[in-house]
């Protein structure tokens, strides 16, 4: 499904709110059900105890995604190996996929008392923004992405890491609260920017935590290659790292490598 085709579970501010002072609030707490996609996927947050409880081995992957003909950019994601295949649906699966996607289900809400996030009234959802989800999603193989045009292997340091603990960084630091914001001049776009942003400070999180090292196998920083779109076949184009928006996390950019690769 295309970010676009999304819009479709998210009401107009008009129609969705009566206050004249919030047109959207953003309720992040509430990511919806696992497994309404399909029983290998589903809201991080909402990801069963069975399976935030799988060990992860080897390295921890970043691979940038093809996301269609036209495009000109990459999805940034997580791949992480399972230490066993588990089977769901009377599949083994091998892998798992951690990515921050624009949201599936119906995020909003006229709810001033829950611990979410009340986003800028001036912003219309669908069209200057769109709010994302952290999703995990069970891969059925062994090797990259089919989609895949580019790999980062970053080796696992943390003794024993679980599925559950990687989500819970995310969750501990509110990084999940997170926002696509549309690219200038571009209204209601098929393409949001932010995921990139999403994904290279969660691995800094990851580092703070010793849970990943900050080197590639081959001795590169994220901070490295994030900068760039990757095409098969095409020339390594220079891209700096396109902000979203953290609405309860405050942007790591201390070091001069991580400011560099927003271009700053």
């Amino acid at each position: 499904m295309s970010f676009l085709h999304k819009l479709a579970g998210i009401k107009p501010s008009h129609t969705a709110h009566t206050r004249s002072d919030v047109s959207s609030t953003v309720s992040f707490n509430r990511p919806g059900e696992w497994g309404t996609s399909g029983p290998d996927r589903g809201p991080a947050l909402a990801l069963p105890a069975t399976y935030a409880g799988l060990k992860l081995v080897g390295n921890l992957f970043v691979e940038f995604l093809h996301v269609g003909t036209g495009s000109g950019k990459n999805h940034v994601v997580f791949r992480a190996m399972l230490e066993a295949p588990i089977v769901i649906g009377g599949k083994n699966y091998y892998a798992a996929r951690i990515s921050m996607d624009p949201a599936d289900v119906e995020f909003l809400v006229l709810d001033d008392s829950e611990d979410g996030a009340f986003y800028d009234a001036d912003k219309e959802p669908g069209m200057h923004y769109f709010p994302g989800q952290l999703n995990v999603k069970f891969l059925g193989s062994t090797t990259p992405s089919t989609s895949q045009q580019f790999t980062m292997a970053f080796p696992i340091r943390k003794a024993n890491l679980t599925l559950g603990e990687l989500i819970a960084v995310a969750k501990d630091k509110n990084i999940y609260k997170f926002v696509f914001l549309a690219y200038p001049g571009v209204a209601h776009a098929d393409v949001w920017k932010g995921c990139r942003d999403f994904i290279l400070q969660f691995y800094l999180l990851l580092i703070e935590r010793s849970f990943i090292a900050e080197l590639t196998t081959d001795g590169q920083r994220l901070t490295d290659r994030i900068p760039f779109v990757y095409s098969q076949g095409q020339p390594l184009r220079p891209q700096p790292v396109d902000k979203g928006d953290f609405v309860r996390f405050h942007r790591n950019e201390k070091d001069a490598h991580v400011r560099a690769a927003y271009g700053e």
